[in-house]
């Protein structure tokens, strides 16, 4: 295989990875700093009718349906489909290249591209399967990423 394969591999491996890492830093953070302040909130209600009160308002009965989710989900899914986009289009297109490669290498193209074109496919049907499940379970209703968040007060 040549060596320019294995080079961009392995760079985009490493740009996935750092990604990867820091979108679940955003989300770690993102939880832990409701989970903060639900916790100062409640720390200052220092009796039960303080604290019935509290739950009684609208702030108070969002602060208790609050569902750790990712608020990026639709970010997410939009993105999978734009890279399956682009990655089915360079392995057409890369496909439809290596017939104009007329030295030994013709095989390595193709092959190169029919993986390339298999990721962005796969890319595509997992964006799509993502959508109709994250639907089903109700996960990207309309105004669900306002209540992941916390609750004004």
């Amino acid at each position: 295989m040549e060596p320019v394969f294995i080079v961009t591999g392995f760079w985009l491996l490493v740009g996935w990875v750092v990604t990867t890492l820091a979108e679940a830093k955003g989300r770690r953070d993102h939880v832990n700093a409701v989970k903060e302040f639900q916790s100062r909130l409640l720390d200052r209600t220092t009796t039960l009718p303080e604290l019935t009160a509290l739950l009684e308002t609208k702030a108070g009965q969002q602060m208790l349906a609050f569902r750790p989710a990712n608020p990026l989900f639709a970010t997410r899914v939009i993105r999978a489909l734009q890279t399956g986009i682009v990655l089915t289009a360079l392995g057409a297109g890369l496909f439809l290249a290596g017939d104009f490669v007329h030295n030994n290498g013709r095989e390595e193209v193709k092959v190169f591209a029919m993986v390339i074109l298999s990721l962005g496919v796969g890319f595509l049907v997992s964006s799509v399967a993502s959508f109709v499940l994250a639907q089903r379970l109700g996960l990207m209703e309309k105004g669900r990423a306002e209540s992941a968040s916390a609750p004004a007060i």
